[in-house]
């Protein structure tokens, strides 16, 4: 939701907005997050280099480096052993990453 958007619930309506809460001018929407860390990535990387797309699994990021002429050589992947709500300090999950020469 951003800030444009109403709270359904009249007790949400009663808070200010994110960025009022965060004295800022506008907040980004979760939909932008793939497109700004796709900018992010292409800044930070030169042609030749190789990565590993970490966005959101929809392939945007690795599309985005590919362009750049980054060779995406795979992506992480979650494998998670717990449930969600497992105490933070007793849960045993991990990220695997496809490694290659």
């Amino acid at each position: 939701m951003t800030d444009a958007e109403e709270p359904a619930d009249a007790e949400a309506t009663d808070r200010p907005s994110l960025a009022e809460q965060r004295g800022v001018d506008a907040v980004y929407g979760a939909s932008e997050d793939s497109h700004l860390l796709a900018e992010a990535a292409v800044e930070g990387a030169t042609a030749g280099e190789r990565a590993i797309d970490v966005g959101t699994g929809s392939g945007y990021v690795a599309s985005a480096l590919a362009e750049a002429g980054v060779e995406v050589v795979g992506d992480a992947f979650f494998m998670g052993y717990d449930a969600p709500w497992t105490l933070p300090f007793l849960r045993r999950n991990e990220v695997a990453l496809v490694v290659r020469d």
